[in-house]
């Protein structure tokens, strides 16, 4: 098995163009679920299930940034109209590499500035409809 470092990752967002805004982000994952259906009946010993709708959403954290601030802030205005696309290269955008990608809407911009410390910043998105997977 061939590992790959973090920092090798990828994400890019739509914001009147599909911009790379991995420079900004410090962490950036894919959580995917499938809800299932309970089938189970009388005279089962045990619960059985199928599988259901797909479900995803994707978070990221990092540094605040006023570019990066504003690439979110024209995401944000865009997507009454129609849902940001999204690409996420975990292992990188190099031949060979997984890509993931899709439609998604914001649904958490969070900035943070601590006397002590950097400003940050937290990025929550809600993926609608399929993910689709390549490799680069």
């Amino acid at each position: 098995m061939a590992a790959k470092h973090g920092s090798s990752g990828v994400f890019k967002l739509y914001s009147g163009s599909l911009r790379d805004i991995s420079g900004y982000l410090e962490l950036a994952g894919i959580k995917r679920a499938i809800d299932t259906a309970e089938t189970s009946g009388l005279g089962d010993t045990a619960k059985e299930y199928i599988p259901g709708l797909s479900d995803a959403t994707i978070s990221g954290n990092g540094q605040y940034d006023v570019t990066f601030d504003g690439y979110i802030d024209v995401a944000l205005t865009a997507q009454s109209t129609t849902a940001p696309t999204w690409e996420y290269y975990p292992g990188g955008n190099v031949t060979g590499q997984a890509k993931y990608s899709g439609s998604c809407y914001i649904t958490k911009w969070d900035t943070e500035s601590k006397i002590d410390d950097k400003s940050t910043c937290e990025l929550e998105l809600q993926v609608t409809g399929a993910i689709t997977r390549a490799v680069v």
